[in-house]
């Protein structure tokens, strides 16, 4: 009995784990954020896969288009996970110095946003505050099998 109970959670494990995969299976994601219907530049973009809430960023350019990429623990992969994701979108200023800053990375981008929530600076939001959670910005997305690069996401600013 012991033996049939390991078993099945070394299985089970192995399956969660992935047990040998190069990592998440990805599609290519991404498209454009319209702030009172332009694009915005500088904007953080985040999908919340509804299926095991695993997180995909991006960062919006001049032309308000952007890219995802899923991490995972110290890993990125390009694109996101196929299915239902809540999607949060993000920029602000803090005292006064807009948040533009350049990352080399998706994992720096993702360390260094995590870290602005927890600061004591005074926050001005550029982006309506509510779009900063996918929990609470209403906006959402659906990653077909062939991936999508071309949606519309719209916000406003107050």
């Amino acid at each position: 009995m012991k033996k049939a109970l390991l078993s099945m959670l070394v299985l089970a494990i192995a399956s969660i784990s992935g047990c040998g995969s190069s990592g998440p299976t990805t599609v290519p994601a991404g498209g454009t954020v319209l702030m009172d219907g332009k694009a915005i530049e500088g904007a953080g973009v985040t999908f919340k896969s509804e299926n095991g809430g695993i997180i995909a960023i991006g960062r919006t350019d001049a032309s308000g288009k952007f890219k995802i990429k899923t991490i995972i623990g110290e890993s990125s992969y390009d694109g996101a996970m196929v299915g239902a994701h809540k999607v949060s979108v993000s920029k602000s200023e803090n005292d006064g110095q807009q948040d533009t800053q350049q990352y080399a990375d998706s994992k720096e981008m993702a360390v260094k946003m995590a870290g602005s929530m927890t600061s004591k600076v005074k926050t001005t939001y550029i982006v309506a505050k509510r779009y900063n959670s996918p929990e609470t910005s209403g906006l959402s997305v659906d990653i077909p099998a062939g991936g999508s690069e071309t949606l519309e996401i719209k916000v406003t600013s107050k």
